[in-house]
């Protein structure tokens, strides 16, 4: 049987970790060890672990979260591990949803039918996605968040605690949506809305 490895920094490890604990009785815990907060050292688990004989998730959390862990799953993934999901005891996972390697799902959810969850998401406590929510690559879902029918959510945004999205809205990928409150139908790519800029702002070079 393979181990699984739980790697990472920040309260997300720790999340990630209690989670794995209760699923997995060979999972171990490997802090990476970083001097940016940007840049993580993954001679620990390459020096350590064979790739044919571990699974791998990569929890992350902290600003430019979803880059950082977009680019450390990639990183897992090209020295040949596979990667593992963490679905908390007691989620509501319907059978026809579909989840992607290193999915993080946390205490108290629910996935409905027909939703998609890409690679690297990371869904807090208490989050409800209903009938066909998609989305992208690594985006972050705030604790509580709601997610109404059809919502699609585009890579790496970052939907706040309490965020709520009505059915058949769209996020554009990279957004960031800090308010807790119901979004608008629409957010094009890379916006930014927060209790600083609640009219919120773009960001036009990237």
């Amino acid at each position: 049987m393979s181990r699984v490895v739980i790697l990472g920094a920040g309260t997300a490890l720790d999340d990630a970790w209690a989670v794995a604990s209760e699923l997995f009785s060979e999972a171990l815990r490997l802090p990476l060890v970083t001097c940016d907060q940007f840049n993580f050292d993954l001679a620990p688990l390459l020096s350590a672990h064979a790739p044919g004989q571990t699974r791998v998730f990569v929890a992350m959390d902290g600003r430019a979260v979803n880059d950082v862990r977009h680019q450390l799953i990639t990183r897992v993934q090209l020295a040949g591990y596979p990667l593992v999901s963490l679905v908390a005891p007691g989620v509501t996972l319907d059978p026809a949803a579909e989840i992607a390697g290193n999915v993080y799902i946390g205490p108290g959810s629910s996935v409905g039918p027909q939703c998609s969850l890409g690679t690297g998401c990371w869904l807090g406590r208490a989050v409800m996605l209903e009938r066909g929510v998609s989305l992208g690559t690594c985006v972050t879902l705030g604790s509580a968040v709601v997610l109404g029918e059809q919502v699609s959510v585009g890579a790496g945004a970052t939907l706040g605690t309490g965020s709520l999205a009505l059915a058949g809205s769209a996020v554009g990928k990279r957004c960031e949506w800090l308010l807790g409150a119901t979004l608008p139908s629409q957010l094009a790519d890379y916006s930014f809305y927060d209790a600083v800029l609640p009219e919120g702002a773009r960001i036009y070079r990237h």
